[in-house]
């Protein structure tokens, strides 16, 4: 299915987006990381999304049901995966979605196909896998 075409605000101040405006001219597949600064899994997922970035992947972040100033301070205190973070307060991308909890990892074709989705934390030894199927 396609990315739903939810607009969301930057955590960080930016021009409010949808995920596939976001993916407009990219070359290859995107990850797209539902998370939240109270889920104690996404603490313990984001060293392996810092060495996914790290190897060149793309990765968006969407803060579900998160407060802003908290979503900040989980990025500044984990280190921050992401080249765009998105708010979702209401939880309406994360329903479109259809996200059963967080973290969710949804692998997201440049066209704006979701090809695959990644339910719970990315963890060291599937790091390669997600790897491989984002190159």
């Amino acid at each position: 299915k396609s990315v739903p075409a939810v607009v969301l605000d930057d955590v960080q101040g930016g021009p409010p987006s949808d995920l596939k405006s976001l993916l407009v001219g990219r070359t290859k597949p995107v990850l797209v990381n539902v998370f939240a600064s109270w889920c104690v899994p996404c603490m313990a997922e984001n060293p392996q999304l810092m060495a996914l970035k790290s190897k060149g992947v793309t990765i968006i972040g969407v803060a579900w049901k998160d407060e802003p100033q908290n979503t900040l301070n989980f990025l500044a205190q984990h280190d921050n995966p992401y080249v765009k973070t998105l708010t979702d307060p209401n939880g309406d991308m994360a329903l479109a979605l259809g996200i059963s909890g967080v973290p969710e990892t949804f692998i997201v074709a440049p066209d704006g196909t979701i090809t695959d989705k990644i339910t719970g934390p990315i963890v060291p030894e599937t790091v390669d896998a997600v790897l491989k199927e984002v190159r």
